[in-house]
């Protein structure tokens, strides 16, 4: 039985982890979106917090991108 995730942030860690083509797919587009997230941090702003309130007060995203990276484990996903 599948166990229901409330949380957005818990929900893409479980999906990123697995071993599927939902996972892979997962995977390459947040890890993308996450890489240009960073790469833009000088240019839009000099913290990440700010990147995530924009996100979310502006784009009405559940988290920000930082957000996302922190639930799935940012040295988790430097391995990977």
């Amino acid at each position: 039985m599948v166990r229901p995730m409330e949380d957005p942030r818990e929900r893409i860690a479980n999906l990123i982890k697995q071993k599927d083509r939902a996972g892979a797919f997962t995977w390459k587009t947040t890890s993308a979106l996450l890489a240009y997230a960073a790469h833009r941090i000088p240019e839009i702003s000099t913290t990440s917090p700010t990147i995530d309130h924009a996100m979310t007060w502006g784009f009405g995203w559940s988290h920000g991108p930082f957000e996302v990276w922190d639930a799935i484990g940012v040295a988790r996903s430097v391995d990977a």
